[in-house]
């Protein structure tokens, strides 16, 4: 059982440049995946940190000058690392709903100095980054951007010292696609851009690989039209031979595309795009990793109705050349009191609950021995975390173990970082 310990930070903001009267919303997130940094900004648009947690523990490292727009959402925004120019490349769009003059605005890069935190380039794109949460993917050295107005394209950005250098512009098939980019990685002084299209409905999904030669391959993913009429990517992950592991989500629109009619597929794909193995699952897939250690791809999933009050959790261990299921383990969650669960780099699997609840499994334990530590109602046993803000109010007070405080959490190697709904309060658990 892992040891916990509580580290508690705060988000830096000059007081005096802050409405008194205004109430603190949670503080917005987003993580840089080729290195490991976090930017915190608040809704005011008053301050941006930039921590890293190269060393275990997450350090303060600078503030960005200028700051962030407080208007800006954490799912239609991201961050990448460029080390070679030791900069920090930002991509983000403000909806009209959210903006105070409520005037439409382009997406915009920022690239920023991880040395200094000063702004060093701001490219503004010609129209609005496309829907949904996959608009922007990022390798250390470049970034794709999913436009979906005026036209829906994909354009692919360097990320060097003088700003960004635009390489690649693809545009979509037809005007009614949902075009976004999967995957993007480095490859030499080259990428590799992998790209999905559909339409709704469709119950057919084209994949494409580009590099700045331009197109190199693709293939259609098709399920029964009785299955699902619309189809959406997931995240992916790279088997050591080149294999990229993908998984899609398909839904039903004659069910309002409620959780009871949602299914996924796993698909691996060889390097030119070809379907080595397909693996189909009743249940709604939310993460796919693959770890060397286990010789196995871990596929985290849920099972749950609509009406229901509990839904079920599965972790499955699929073998990475066949995708044959080697093991399966459950338990069972309320989905209103549940945050996330994730596989970090070092074989284990986080649980986050919204009451701060913590549990930390290596994953060759669970594939060994399942889940373990479940209460009769098979619910898995979390530990409270060791550091969480005083509660706000009586109601939080009365709710006591189960006041659920955290709003969203960052999870890395070793320890996550709990973001409270309200104040600069930064809670960090390690082990």
């Amino acid at each position: 059982m892992a040891n916990f310990r509580g580290l508690t930070l705060r988000h830096k903001v000059d007081e005096d440049v802050l409405d008194p009267k205004a109430p603190w919303e949670p503080l917005k997130s987003i993580h840089s995946a080729s290195r490991p940094y976090i930017i915190t900004f608040d809704s005011f648009g008053a301050a941006s940190n930039v921590w890293s947690i190269d060393s275990g523990s997450p350090t303060y490292v600078t503030k960005l000058e200028p700051a962030l727009p407080g208007e800006i959402l954490p799912h239609r925004s991201t961050v990448t690392y460029a080390p070679a120019h030791s900069i920090l490349a930002v991509g983000y769009d403000c909806p009209p709903s959210l903006r105070d003059d409520r005037k439409d605005s382009p997406a915009v890069l920022r690239a920023y100095s991880t040395d200094s935190g000063q702004l060093l380039e701001v490219t503004e794109l010609s129209g609005r980054l496309a829907l949904g949460t996959s608009s922007i993917r990022c390798s250390s050295d470049y970034m794709a951007v999913a436009m979906g107005e005026p036209a829906p394209q994909i354009i692919v950005f360097r990320v060097g010292s003088s700003g960004f250098q635009e390489v690649l512009r693809v545009p979509s098939l037809t005007q009614k696609d949902i075009f976004i980019p999967v995957q993007l990685f480095d490859r030499g002084e080259d990428f590799t851009l992998l790209t999905s299209s559909t339409s709704v409905p469709s119950s057919s999904l084209t994949l494409a690989l580009y590099s700045r030669s331009g197109d190199s391959a693709r293939t259609d993913l098709t399920v029964p039209e009785d299955r699902a009429d619309w189809l959406e990517p997931g995240a992916t992950t790279m088997l050591p031979d080149g294999t990229t592991v993908l998984h899609v989500k398909g839904t039903q629109s004659s069910c309002d595309h409620h959780p009871d009619s949602t299914r996924s597929t796993v698909y691996a794909l060889a390097p030119g795009l070809a379907i080595s193995w397909i693996r189909r699952f009743d249940s709604v897939v939310k993460k796919v990793t693959y770890h060397p250690a286990l010789q196995a791809i871990v596929v985290l999933s849920s099972r749950g109705k609509f009406s229901d009050s509990v839904d079920t959790f599965i972790i499955s261990f699929l073998n990475p050349v066949s995708g044959e299921v080697i093991r399966e383990a459950s338990f069972r969650y309320q989905p209103e009191t549940y945050l996330t669960a994730q596989c970090t780099l070092t074989d284990e699997l986080v649980i986050v609950t919204k009451a701060g609840g913590l549990s930390v499994l290596p994953l060759q334990t669970i594939s060994d021995e399942g889940f373990k530590d479940k209460s009769a109602e098979e619910m898995l046993i979390t530990r409270a975390s060791p550091v969480q803000p005083e509660p706000y109010n009586t109601k939080a007070r009365k709710a006591g173990d189960r006041w659920g405080w955290v709003d969203h959490c960052i999870v890395y190697s070793k320890g996550v970082v709990l973001i409270p709904l309200r104040g600069p309060g930064i809670f960090v658990v390690q082990w």
